[in-house]
């Protein structure tokens, strides 16, 4: 834009010279009467002419990239807004409901009853996705990494969101303990990606940090034993400070809260 603009003002500078330059030939044309003056302003008042054409024409061009730029601003504040807006408003709903709190204690009570830790229910939480999941490379930088970068978080977020609930259909039939625990066990360490790659762009809230909490000792403590069945993770996940931390209402009948 900025080359557009020096080229206009030059091309306005040549004009005022020339304008200049022929008033004053115009002068000498009226008081000698000379021909040879009057054959030689006439080519420069074509020219006087064709400059200023040029010069509108390359203020039209700037002034359509002008809006042009404008409008993909526009667009990209829009798509990004809306993107994190969503992300967000998922995360508030888990958190609110304390989903990734009853898995972790559903892993260690795979026998218990939870009003949430249970198979995914049928509502659509990805509208925005859905429709504007084609306008992602408008997505803005965030202030933590660049769009590249950015757009790839949100990328991340949505498809472990979508994973999390796809890795609960163990849970719609009659499940065995263990395939309850492999099923709580996957919904935690997906869950806690999703939220790292929405903080990744700085999509948070003072209100995720009991799940946050809760998620990244779990994680931490099945990354350090990638060997232990899940009766033993579930062992040393009771033991856990985070585990303990766990408001008591959360815990299946029996243990804290009325089965629902």
């Amino acid at each position: 834009m900025h080359w557009i603009r020096g080229l206009y003002f030059l091309l306005f500078v040549v004009a005022c010279a020339l304008t200049a330059y022929v008033t004053y030939l115009g002068v000498l044309i009226r008081e000698t009467d000379g021909q040879p003056l009057r054959e030689l302003l006439q080519p420069l008042a074509v020219a006087l002419v064709g400059l200023l054409g040029v010069g509108g024409v390359v203020l039209q061009l700037q002034s359509a990239a002008m809006r042009e730029r404008a409008q993909h601003e526009k667009a990209q504040e829009n798509v990004t807004a809306a993107v994190r807006a969503e992300m967000k408003s998922i995360m508030t709903i888990i958190s609110k409901a304390s989903i990734p709190e009853q898995f972790a204690v559903r892993f260690v009570y795979p026998e218990g009853k939870f009003l949430w830790a249970d198979a995914a229910r049928k509502e659509d939480y990805l509208t925005v996705y859905k429709a504007l999941s084609g306008q992602f490379g408008l997505i803005k930088a965030s202030d933590k990494c660049d769009a590249a970068a950015t757009i790839g978080n949100v990328v991340d977020f949505y498809n472990y969101f979508k994973a999390a609930r796809d890795a609960t259909a163990p849970l719609q039939e009659t499940p065995d303990n263990d395939t309850v625990q492999q099923a709580s066990k996957a919904v935690v360490l997906l869950l806690q990606r999703m939220y790292a790659a929405a903080e990744a762009i700085d999509v948070s809230d003072v209100d995720f940090a009991r799940s946050r909490r809760v998620m990244d000792a779990f994680v931490k403590l099945v990354d350090a034993n990638p060997n232990s069945r899940n009766s033993e993770l579930a062992q040393l996940w009771a033991s856990d400070a985070a585990f303990s931390a766990i408001p008591k209402p959360l815990f299946p009948d029996g243990k804290g809260t009325p089965s629902r």
